[in-house]
């Protein structure tokens, strides 16, 4: 029945049966909702096969580029110019993440905690840039063969679990 608790083996139990389990609960959330963060966890994974095949060479130039731009940019329209152009265009991102999260405190189980986690992980991000909250990262990620290691696994566990939470819902 539609918002019962069930365990991790009865939810496949129940699948196998044929019974529509999407709004049985399992571990606190609907199982459907599992599905939308297993769709999300294989987005992640996605992107870290993508950056592994992209390389540190290119993403090196990436970031050489971006940051050549910006110079390019603030000599370009003065530094008074610049910041005040760059500065609207972080409210206005942090505008449209406020409305954002606010959706998601409503809509979303424990909305709450994910609209503050939304707001805090931006507001870094847009505080501090794509270089370095980004780019430099992934470059530091790609330059050492043990931390990419460790992400080629967290790529292929995140696949894993996503396909099969995804699986369970169909």
């Amino acid at each position: 029945m539609a918002g019962d608790p069930v365990s991790y083996l009865d939810a496949w139990s129940l699948w196998s049966d044929g019974v529509d389990i999407r709004q049985r609960v399992l571990w606190g959330l609907e199982i459907y909702w599992w599905a939308r963060y297993a769709k999300v966890a294989a987005l992640v994974s996605g992107l870290i096969l993508v950056i592994d095949i992209v390389g540190p060479e290119r993403i090196e130039r990436l970031l050489k580029k971006v940051e050549d731009n910006a110079d390019t940019v603030e000599h370009q329209e003065g530094r008074q110019q610049y910041l005040a152009r760059r500065f609207m265009a972080r409210v206005a991102i942090l505008a449209s993440l406020g409305v954002l999260a606010a959706l998601v405190e409503k809509y979303v189980p424990n909305g709450r905690r994910w609209s503050r986690l939304i707001m805090a992980s931006w507001l870094v991000f847009v505080f501090l840039g794509v270089k370095d909250v980004l780019l430099r990262p992934i470059l530091w990620v790609t330059n050492h063969s043990r931390a990419l290691r460790v992400a080629r696994m967290a790529a292929l566990l995140l696949l894993v679990a996503a396909f099969h939470f995804d699986f369970l819902t169909t």
